[in-house]
């Protein structure tokens, strides 16, 4: 871990400070009475994961609560980064939320809920300060070893970041795994913001009757999906969480179709990895992510796509 990010560190059951035991290799927090193990070099900021602390600062347990089960987090990865046609896409997804996203080497960048890290080297070519969090350990083992001294273990509703740490917060797909919490992921978002900061996000769009359909089909048949912790989330809702919060919606795009339901499941279906892999797969992604540009401009279609891209500003109360 890097110790220079000792600052904008708070224990996110207080909130208060956290100071670096090195010969324990421990974040300790003694307002909680907590101590924040370290995992292969990444701090786990999760509370229900945390050590209790004696008042004499020794350990009386080492309770700990097992995350979610990732069992497909190393094909999940795999698919993300080596299948050449997902591949294509997820750059093409990339693109999208680079447009969305402010200028300003010297911002301060948070990717919550950043999974395997796909993100983080795009946003360290546009910001000098990078930072990554996710609540699967699993997950974060897979990001790049020279990227884990800022990343982080912790729970979006409870993070590890002192109050308006950040300039920029990135969710490029997580909140649709926490679709009844979204109030107290969009309160934390904004306690660790600066005024004026920027939110961009991507989610599955539960906008349309005939994707609420298809993609609870999906769900219920495939045994890489959990109904019940995870759904599409629709415009209007996420509009309302915003709003909520203090966020000005800036900016609101539709975005996938045949291009996505081919490409972007490679690590659920065999034939879906197969076809993705094949000689011509990136000219064929190429070509689908022009259908899926026309697609999205289309009138009366439009509304029949699979994900949206959200743009949202935290106002300044003191303007």
């Amino acid at each position: 871990m890097d110790e220079k990010l000792l600052p904008i560190l708070a224990c996110p059951v207080t909130h208060t400070p956290l100071r670096f035991d090195q010969s324990r290799s421990e974040l300790i927090s003694d307002s909680a009475g907590l101590g924040y193990r370290m995992i292969d070099g990444i701090p786990d900021l999760v509370p229900g994961r945390a050590r209790k602390l004696q008042s004499s600062g020794e350990t009386v347990s080492q309770k700990e609560r097992l995350e979610e089960s990732h069992a497909y987090a190393k094909s999940y990865h795999e698919a993300r980064r080596t299948v050449p046609g997902t591949v294509v896409y997820e750059e093409y997804w990339n693109r999208r939320l680079i447009d969305l996203l402010p200028n300003g080497r010297n911002l301060r960048a948070l990717d919550l809920m950043c999974g395997e890290g796909i993100f983080l080297p795009v946003l360290a070519q546009l910001y000098d300060e990078v930072i990554g969090m996710d609540l699967s350990m699993e997950m974060l083992k897979l990001v790049e070893p020279e990227r884990r001294s800022r990343i982080f273990a912790g729970d979006a509703m409870r993070t590890p970041f002192a109050p308006a740490s950040f300039d920029v917060v990135v969710v490029r797909g997580g909140l649709h795994h926490l679709p009844d919490r979204l109030s107290e992921v969009f309160l934390e978002v904004r306690r660790i913001m600066r005024p004026g900061g920027r939110l961009v996000f991507l989610e599955p769009c539960d906008d349309n009757w005939m994707i609420r359909v298809f993609r609870r089909f999906v769900y219920r048949t495939s045994a890489h999906f959990d109904e019940d912790e995870e759904r599409g989330l629709t415009t209007r809702e996420l509009r309302g969480h915003l709003e909520k919060n203090g966020f000005h919606l800036l900016r609101v795009e539709r975005s996938g179709f045949l291009g996505y339901a081919l490409l972007l499941n490679t690590d659920m279906h065999g034939f879906l990895r197969t076809i993705n892999s094949l000689p011509w797969s990136r000219v064929m992604a190429k070509v689908l992510i022009v259908f899926d540009s026309l697609w999205e401009k289309t009138p009366v279609i439009r509304s029949l796509t699979f994900n949206l891209f959200l743009s949202a500003q935290l106002k300044d109360e003191n303007q």
